[in-house]
């Protein structure tokens, strides 16, 4: 089989609510608990590129 890892920006409050998360952990659970125990939780990073893209999608993220 392939290798593969499952990352999410489950760990920025901005883009993911505390249940989406949930919900998220819940149907990774589903499929195989190790993957909840291997989620690679990420936050966004400011970049220009991420920034616009996000935007253009409607999303506007407030930077400190």
């Amino acid at each position: 089989g392939a290798r593969f890892h499952v990352a999410a920006m489950t760990a920025d409050p901005r883009i993911v609510s505390t249940e989406e998360r949930q919900s998220l952990l819940g149907r990774l659970a589903r499929i195989d608990p190790a993957l909840v125990s291997h989620l690679e939780e990420e936050v966004v990073d400011p970049y220009h590129t991420t920034l616009e893209r996000l935007r253009y999608a409607g999303v506007e993220l407030p930077w400190k």
